[in-house]
């Protein structure tokens, strides 16, 4: 296995105390909702940018100029809030084709954790984007 670096931007808004629920001991959020645009993959750990996350890949991908993300959206929380757009990377691929296989493959998986699954979790949906591989 090799790895690569995925690039991103995120950003987010809400997450305020309710109106009327400040002087609360428990209060209440507004929803939050996370804003990631996914940007490159890059061969070497990005040493300018402070948004970035390892991916695993087959060694015959580590060379290729263009990989297929796919990732997975979906909303958590708590008693008190809920965080829309949380991201779970599935992974990067030669094809379309083969990144939705992969995404089928986790939604439909009966083992292992899924962060979309919870009393307070909900899928929200799946994306594939092709992105550039850069050396760096």
């Amino acid at each position: 296995m090799h790895s690569l670096y995925l690039t991103y931007d995120e950003d987010a808004e809400g997450g305020e105390v309710c109106e009327g629920e400040e002087d609360s001991s428990w209060p209440s959020y507004e929803p939050t909702y996370k804003y990631v645009t996914f940007l490159k993959f890059y061969r070497r750990k990005p040493k300018d940018r402070f948004f970035y996350e390892r991916v695993e890949i087959d060694k015959e991908l580590f060379h290729k100029e263009e990989l297929y993300l796919a990732w997975i959206t979906y909303a958590d929380g708590d008693t008190f809030s809920t965080t829309y757009g949380n991201t779970y990377i599935v992974g990067a691929y030669a094809t379309r084709g083969e990144a939705k296989d992969a995404v089928d493959e986790a939604l439909n998986n009966t083992k292992g954790y899924k962060p979309w699954e919870g009393f307070f979790s909900k899928y929200d949906d799946y994306h594939i984007e092709k992105l550039e591989v850069l050396c760096y």
